[in-house]
């Protein structure tokens, strides 16, 4: 794995590194771990938030730009992963992960 890591990509082992939170002390890694977890708890909160009857026009929009935005990020964590698996699977036989 050492050998792979220092001949490919390095933008995308970084992205490894930082999406699976590899490296001890990486600021990137943790913060972006941190964000998703609050992104999470912060989804929770808007869907019971939006379950209240007479919500006003700029808070349903809010809630709606939000959620757009969370998916965006959610997606692209998503693609971050399989675009980095290989990594952390590296036994995988799948063609699309080599």
């Amino acid at each position: 794995m050492e050998a792979e890591k220092l001949t490919g990509n390095k933008a995308r082992y970084r992205a490894y590194e930082i999406i699976e939170n590899t490296r001890d002390g990486d600021i990137v890694g943790s913060a972006v771990g941190h964000v998703i977890m609050v992104l999470i708890i912060l989804n929770f909160v808007t869907i019971i938030v939006e379950s209240f009857d007479g919500l006003r026009g700029g808070v349903l929009l809010f809630l709606r730009i939000f959620e757009y935005l969370s998916v965006a990020v959610f997606t692209l964590e998503y693609l971050t992963r399989l675009w980095t698996a290989d990594y952390r699977f590296p036994e995988s036989k799948h063609p699309y992960l080599k």
